[in-house]
């Protein structure tokens, strides 16, 4: 599926925004007529509005009515520009989320969980207005990626993070991303969160594949070795994270350059 025409600019990658358009699409449930009006979509975090009227759009050509059950939310209402089909709700996500429990079956959050002082907070706040079975669509910088390693071993700092400024006037674009989450935490307050996770990327990294091809061998021996330590001596985190483990040295993780999670509340 490709992006539609739209005249509002994304924020967010473009690959990024096709990723989760088509996540978003495949994971629509039946038919409108097995829908009731409690069947609602969360754009968190919606920026200028691009990716709402990406929602818009999908609603509308699987027979849904948008406006019943869309809704977009930001803390810079000002940038807003989709205010004629949509209009967007002021929030604040470091004090939490004003929706009523259980009230969305979806909430896609793109790249925001890194520009929040608290992310435990703001993931169960999002868990929380979540119903059984809706789900979460987050997008973020994938820190884990090879060439992001590569930098931080020498700098300091993961790719598209950096020495922050004290000055509110050049707090901004990439300066204002101050929360760095691998997967491996991520997964930790989500699965808390009674989540259960599917774990992409938007495209790999080509600086990342150079590095994953040469240094392969010693990835899946790394992997071989935690895997037995972890059975052998602390079954139980084992078991809690089985299914994260093998990820941490996939070409997902390794050469990965947004991590894209679709968490499901069970």
């Amino acid at each position: 599926m490709q992006l539609r025409h739209t005249d509002i600019k994304q924020k967010s990658l473009l690959a990024t925004n096709i990723k989760v358009e088509q996540l978003l699409a495949d994971n629509l449930p039946p038919p409108p007529q097995n829908i009731d009006n409690n069947f609602q979509i969360l754009d968190l975090g919606a920026g200028k509005g691009f990716f709402t009227k990406i929602i818009y759009t999908i609603l509308e050509q699987k027979g849904f009515t948008p406006q019943k059950h869309l809704k977009a939310c930001d803390c810079n209402l000002k940038e807003y520009a989709f205010n004629e089909f949509i209009p967007c709700e002021f929030g604040d996500f470091n004090q939490g989320l004003k929706y009523e429990d259980d009230s969305f079956y979806c909430v896609i959050s793109m790249e925001v969980i890194e520009h929040l002082e608290d992310p435990f907070k703001y993931l169960r706040e999002t868990a929380r207005i979540i119903s059984k079975g809706g789900f979460l669509l987050l997008t973020t910088p994938n820190i884990l990626n090879l060439a992001s390693r590569v930098r931080y071993f020498f700098n300091g700092t993961y790719q598209l993070f950096g020495f922050l400024p004290q000055d509110p006037l050049l707090f901004r674009g990439c300066y204002q991303h101050i929360n760095p989450l691998s997967l491996v935490y991520l997964s930790f307050i989500l699965k808390k969160n009674n989540f259960r996770l599917e774990v992409t990327t938007d495209r790999f990294k080509k600086s990342s594949l150079f590095l994953y091809y040469i240094t392969k061998p010693f990835f899946l021996l790394a992997k071989f070795q935690t895997i037995k330590r972890l059975q052998n001596k602390e079954k139980q985190l084992y078991e809690e994270n089985k299914d994260i483990i093998p990820l941490m040295y996939s070409k997902t993780i390794l050469c990965g350059r947004t991590l894209i999670i679709k968490a499901i509340k069970h």
